[in-house]
């Protein structure tokens, strides 16, 4: 064995070999976070065999270089580098992540998932058009059809003879308020609505996603043969130029965010954001602390220098992730599909000029989707 191999694993050793693998390792996360949030929409908008296996490769090396560095933050403690703080950082908020996609897929694989529940709805299809006159059934202003958008729930719902269907209470004032329809968001007078044709497309398309979903889980299509059902797609959607594509393209999106994003989960439970909100206000304060380190004149100028460029890196690629991902999902259909039901429920909202702008400004912007 040469000396030069002999220094070398002596060095690889030492403090600074740990750090200087660590930082490595750290910049490779960061690089590939920020090509996964810029490029990620690829996996479906692309038909190039050689994208979908780079996005395949980097969603897995992600994972385990990711895993690889917090056993290397955990087996070893380097002093006196400004780059300590960012690496448990980095640490903890890998493992928030972790916690939330195991959260995740907990709720996601549950037979009847938040906010998606397609026995419940393929029940209330059953007895959807005994709720209004189907003679009097119009697509154009949507009279007529009781089709859930949000807000059914299992403990809103009582089950009994003769056919053992969950059935909402409707006669249950709370019920009936939290319960947002098709016929609802046609019928509401606030001018986001009145005024946009696609923003109450947007609610239809999921409304029929909803019902879609029934295809991958064996349910019956009870609507299937009414008139009703006919004149709702050969009078309304067909009636009106792009309108159709337009919908069933915003259907399949639904339907492809619900089994391969955690839109479904974050629209239900909102607080899942907060992780985004703290590693944006730890990076904050992790940047300030960086603003004011001045390296020391010396030998360590050097290594002190390359440990503030990585850590600015790496704050520069976590913050550009998680605003990305912030406001991919504030400007998604899954949030605008929220706010506009709730818009239909609160009279106040319809009443806030403000308010009615910012949501006009949200349902008209179109970004990439995951």
């Amino acid at each position: 064995m040469s000396s030069k191999t002999r220094a070398l694993l002596k060095w690889l050793d030492t403090d600074a070999s740990i750090l200087a693998r660590i930082e490595v390792l750290v910049v490779i996360s960061g690089a590939l976070m920020t090509f996964l949030a810029l490029f990620g929409s690829y996996r479906r908008r692309s038909r190039s065999s050689a994208m979908k296996l780079t996005l395949w490769a980097a969603y897995l090396l992600t994972d385990s270089i990711s895993a690889y560095t917090i056993a290397s933050i955990g087996n070893s403690y380097i002093k006196g580098s400004i780059f300590t703080v960012p690496i448990v950082i980095f640490w903890l908020v890998t493992m928030v992540k972790f916690w939330e996609r195991t959260q995740f897929f907990g709720l996601v694989s549950e037979p009847n998932p938040p906010m998606i529940n397609t026995k419940l709805v393929s029940d209330y299809m059953h007895y959807e058009h005994e709720l209004s006159n189907e003679d009097e059934a119009d697509p154009a202003l949507m009279k007529g059809y009781k089709y859930l958008v949000i807000g059914e729930e299992e403990k809103d719902v009582k089950i009994g003879p003769p056919d053992y269907l969950m059935k909402l209470m409707l006669e249950d004032t709370a019920v009936l308020y939290a319960v947002v329809t098709v016929e609802k968001i046609w019928r509401c007078p606030g001018r986001v609505l009145k005024n946009s044709e696609e923003a109450k497309d947007v609610c239809l398309a999921f409304a029929l996603f909803k019902l879609l979903r029934r295809c991958f889980t064996g349910y019956p299509w009870a609507e299937a043969n009414l008139l009703k059902s006919k004149k709702l797609i050969l009078e309304g959607l067909f009636g009106y130029h792009n309108r159709a594509f337009r919908v069933i393209e915003t259907e399949l999106a639904f339907l492809y965010d619900s089994f391969y994003t955690k839109y479904a989960i974050v629209s239900v439970k909102q607080w899942t954001l907060l992780s985004s909100v703290a590693t944006l206000v730890g990076s904050f304060w992790v940047a300030v602390i960086l603003a004011h380190y001045k390296p020391p004149s010396g030998e360590e100028y050097l290594s002190r220098s390359v440990d503030a460029l990585v850590t600015i890196f790496f704050l520069v690629a976590i913050t550009f992730v998680e605003f990305w991902q912030f406001i991919t999902y504030v400007f998604s259909d899954w949030a605008k599909v929220l706010l506009l039901c709730n818009y239909v429920r609160k009279a106040t909202w319809q009443e806030m000029d403000f308010f009615q702008t910012l949501l006009s400004f949200v349902c008209r912007q179109r970004l990439l989707k995951p």
